[in-house]
């Protein structure tokens, strides 16, 4: 009799206790399903972005997920070409981008406070005795710049008629790198233009030792571009980064991930 009452005991136990998981697992999956999705635009940029790797995705995927980690919002990566990402965003199809200038999508919305920092430098071959001065030591070499950016107006204005002459600008995609120093190897430029941290990874993965650094020309502020369209979802997106963004990256876990990704910031040469 004993053991009976103990047996419909320990069953009544075991029935609440599933019922009480059951109810766990409702709530974590309405949870879930009540987090806003937001899309994310953003390019294969190692090591800012890197979605070939779960290990490390990249010092921006690292911050943007963190920093939303606690959050209302849910992240949906989507890697495309620079000139699509900026083009998706801009029509709505995808929340947000990462990571621009202002200068590079100057139709998107931002946020108060920037993201990061990035600094573009003239790449050129190791044995190179060119040397960026300003403006004018860009007559007579041709250099590599990456289509839609700010640097293909500037140069448009100085170069006028000669700016196919001495510019090429190729696409930014997986392959950039890769085009640009090859297009210094056949002698068919004298530089290429593009973000310090970037190239030093570039160089580090493919074991190259034919690529210096010469002068770095500017300095960007990096932002999350938030689309023009969808003006409500915006407004929450913006309001958290806002009140969540600076405290973050006083926190310890971002002066981590800078040295995790050995994020650079060379002094810079400005053009004169």
């Amino acid at each position: 009799m004993l053991i009976a009452h103990k047996s419909r005991l320990l069953l009544l136990v075991l029935m609440v206790l599933s019922f009480t998981s059951t109810l766990q697992a409702q709530e974590t999956k309405k949870t879930k399903e009540a987090k806003e999705l937001i899309k994310v635009a953003a390019i294969d940029w190692c090591p800012q972005i890197c979605p070939k790797s779960t290990e490390n995705p990249g010092y921006l995927v690292q911050l943007i997920s963190d920093l939303f980690a606690k959050s209302g919002f849910t992240l949906k990566f989507e890697i495309m070409s620079w000139s699509d990402a900026i083009n998706s965003v801009e029509a709505g199809h995808s929340d947000i981008l990462l990571s621009p200038s202002k200068d590079e999508a100057p139709g998107l919305v931002y946020h108060r406070d920037p993201l990061a920092i990035q600094t573009h430098c003239f790449w050129k071959l190791a044995d190179s005795d060119w040397k960026f001065k300003d403006i004018t030591s860009l007559k007579n070499n041709s250099i590599v710049i990456y289509r839609d950016h700010s640097y293909g107006t500037l140069l448009r204005e100085y170069l006028s008629d000669n700016y196919k002459k001495y510019v090429f600008e190729l696409m930014y995609d997986t392959s950039y790198l890769q085009r640009a120093h090859r297009l210094l190897q056949t002698g068919r430029a004298s530089a290429f233009l593009f973000t310090t941290n970037s190239v030093l990874h570039f160089k580090k993965t493919n074991n190259i030792s034919t690529l210096k650094m010469g002068s770095c020309i500017k300095k960007d502020h990096l932002w999350v571009g938030m689309s023009p369209k969808n003006q409500q979802k915006i407004n929450r997106i913006k309001a958290y980064i806002d009140a969540n963004l600076l405290p973050y990256k006083d926190t310890t876990k971002h002066k981590i991930l800078l040295r995790k990704y050995n994020i650079l910031t060379p002094e810079i040469d400005q053009i004169k």
